[in-house]
């Protein structure tokens, strides 16, 4: 679910950062095409990294391989702190 959540915004922000570099970069139109490219670095950027994470896989942008599995609390318990009862269901 998440993953899908992930790229449904991705490309929400994609389509948000392709307004602003068409819309607020516009250096005018006497000037070199190269001269727009440089202008427009600062969406441009934003939007190849919102295009990653809708092309690329979900789980790759994911902590959850880095960092540890925590157990739930309790689970560590020993037998001698459950005062020698067994909490496993026959």
């Amino acid at each position: 679910m998440t993953g899908l959540l992930v790229r449904a915004a991705s490309l929400a922000g994609f389509f948000y950062m392709l307004a602003l570099l068409f819309s607020a970069n516009y250096p005018g139109p006497h000037v070199a095409p190269w001269q727009y490219v440089g202008a427009s670095l600062e969406h441009l950027v934003l939007a190849m990294c919102f295009a990653a994470f809708v092309i690329g896989e979900p789980v790759a942008y994911s902590l959850r391989g880095v960092l540890p599995r925590h157990e739930p609390t309790g689970a560590h318990q020993s037998q001698s702190q459950l005062g020698g009862v067994s909490t496993r269901p026959r």
